[in-house]
């Protein structure tokens, strides 16, 4: 049964495909209850975009989430720094930071990654931009 989540209880998302998939996203999944439903959505559609590149995601599931969220957070420019991260999941920083290059490498990402950072409907991403301090959206790899 597809999950449908919900966006300030009024507007809704588009389900999250078939529900949680595989133990990287049971895993994930409690932890984007703090970030936003919103937020949460991205975030499982980067793993999955990477799990679909990748053909055998190295790692415990919890390394994978903790680098899943940790590419979110740089696209966005987050202020949470990568120990946060990796504590927060109960796994090493330097292993997040190992698997959060391969994904970041898999998927080619990029600051502000259009595919990733929020997507809500009169949401404009130039605007979150501008206010932490960038005109033009930078190009750059994270």
């Amino acid at each position: 049964m597809p999950i449908r989540r919900y966006f300030d209880g009024r507007q809704p998302l588009e389900p999250l495909g078939d529900g949680l998939r595989d133990e990287v996203e049971h895993v994930l999944a409690p932890a984007l209850e703090t970030t936003g439903v919103h937020q949460g959505a991205l975030a499982l559609r980067l793993w999955r975009d990477y799990k679909g590149k990748a053909r055998t995601p190295a790692g415990r599931p919890e390394t994978l989430a903790a680098a899943t969220l940790y590419a979110l957070v740089r696209m966005a420019a987050w202020e949470v720094r990568q120990a946060q991260v990796a504590e927060a999941f109960g796994v090493s920083a330097g292993v997040v930071a190992t698997r959060f290059a391969e994904i970041r490498d898999a998927l080619h990402l990029k600051r502000f990654d259009r595919r990733y950072v929020d997507d809500r409907p009169g949401w404009r991403i130039e605007d979150t931009v501008r206010a932490q301090g960038f005109s033009p959206i930078p190009e750059e790899p994270l």
